[in-house]
């Protein structure tokens, strides 16, 4: 790598405002470690545009409810800045009452500081714009024993382990305490993921990708352009499985649950929403049960329902998690910051497709706040509900080609990238000769 030196009169300036060379992000190129990218210096600078790749061994221990992973993460730094830490997102640390082992970039140790769910990893020097760096860590958690609150999404319990969000991911840091419900979550789609899980005992694993290996108490998965990888794993499950489109559809359920009904909600969901919002992406969807009693979640190429889901509900839960696949799957947002983008989208393609349209049962209110802004009262009246009547009103008015030719828009222009409402909003707007603003500044007085 080449690099012209600073200037005298540029180096003098950064001296005199305080900072040293670096107050301009001035790095000797003749401090850089040797065989690695990285260049010495601090800035105290972070990005979300970082590309990584995942190879991740987890040891498993149903039996005490713990686990251990060996994560190597190959990065690339694509924000057109030079960094020197990563944010990465992590439930293992607000709830698994998470322990780093070993951190290492480029193999120097470094020490990452855990805080509220983020994970801030120093990288030890400066990573220029286009460079890569190698990012090891070695942790250990411990899952919840229960249900209540936020524990269903960390558990073991009733016979399933459920780990969502549990792999330190490139993120941006949020706060994990909310008043809602509402997912406090930002990812940014890897390549790949290589998992490899070893269990204590034997389970069936229900995860995002695609099953590439069995050897005695270990498999192996791999995905692709996933912004996560979810577990749910029992020893109790049965596999029910099923095609469509070329897609394979596997079901992992509890013993005398409604099995097939999953199954055949699943394929109808997928025929469905495919119809409207364009192929699904990933080779496998896969439906599991989880330890909640309540509350359904999703996340690419797999979907968890709650155990002991009615199966008169099954349609439109089903319906709901298979439009995430598109809404936060092929396209990402800050669930925090933008939950009508994910899920007043969903809520609208599972009503909007099985004719459930109904009023709310809560005060009309803006559609444009943080999860950290509703209470847990309202928020699936106000964000689900009222969302998806809005999008209603905003299809009858645009006329179901222009409505829909601007949700594949959308799905089209940030395809494995980041959106937002207004960005949503704006594309729908874009597909019609109306002015829809006077509609959108009524719900979303932040953005018109």
């Amino acid at each position: 790598m080449h690099m012209r030196r600073m200037p005298a009169f540029l180096l003098a300036i950064a001296m005199l405002m305080g900072g040293g060379a670096s107050a301009l992000g001035y790095v000797d190129p003749g401090t850089m470690r040797s065989g690695s990218e990285l260049q010495a210096g601090t800035l105290d600078r972070t990005s979300i545009a970082v590309r990584a790749t995942y190879d991740v061994k987890l040891t498993l221990r149903y039996e005490a409810g713990t686990f251990s992973a060996d994560s190597t993460m190959r990065i690339t730094n694509e924000s057109g800045v030079s960094i020197d830490r990563l944010e990465l997102n992590t439930i293992s640390a607000n709830l698994g009452r998470m322990r780093v082992r070993t951190a290492t970039v480029d193999g120097s140790r470094v020490t990452p500081r855990v805080e509220d769910m983020t994970l801030h990893v120093p990288l030890g020097g400066v990573l220029p714009n286009g460079a890569s760096a190698t990012v090891r860590l070695v942790f250990d958690a411990t899952l919840r024993s229960g249900t209540a609150g936020s524990d269903w999404l960390f558990t073991r319990n009733t016979g399933i382990i459920t780990m969502y969000r549990w792999l330190p991911w490139i993120s941006r840091e949020r706060p994990f305490a909310r008043p809602s419900f509402g997912f406090p979550f930002m990812t940014r789609v890897s390549p790949k993921v290589t998992l490899q899980v070893t269990t204590d005992r034997s389970m069936k694993i229900a995860t995002g990708g695609r099953r590439t290996s069995v050897t005695g108490l270990s498999q192996t998965f791999v995905a692709q352009n996933v912004r996560d990888m979810n577990i749910a794993a029992s020893p109790w499950f049965q596999v029910l499985t099923g095609t469509v489109n070329g897609h394979t559809v596997q079901v992992f359920h509890r013993p005398g649950g409604p099995g097939q009904a999953m199954l055949d909600q699943a394929k109808a969901a997928l025929t469905r929403v495919e119809a409207r919002l364009g192929t699904y992406p990933w080779p496998v969807l896969t439906i599991a049960n989880s330890s909640s009693r309540d509350y359904g979640a999703a996340s690419p190429g797999s979907i968890w329902l709650p155990t002991g889901v009615d199966t008169s509900s099954l349609a439109y839960l089903m319906t709901h998690e298979v439009a995430h696949q598109w809404f936060f799957g092929v396209v990402g947002n800050d669930l925090a910051k933008y939950p009508f983008a994910h899920e007043g989208t969903s809520e609208f393609m599972a009503r909007h497709l099985l004719g459930l349209q109904r009023a709310s049962r809560c005060p009309t209110s803006r559609l444009d706040l943080t999860i950290y802004q509703y209470t847990s009262n309202c928020f699936y009246e106000t964000v689900y509900v009222q969302g998806s009547l809005f999008l209603d009103t905003i299809r009858r008015r645009m006329g179901d080609s222009a409505f829909w030719r601007g949700v594949r828009l959308y799905m089209t222009e940030r395809r494995f990238a980041f959106g937002s409402s207004k960005v949503f909003l704006d594309t729908l707007d874009r597909a019609t000769p109306l002015d829809l603003r006077s509609l959108f500044d009524t719900r979303f007085p932040s953005y018109y």
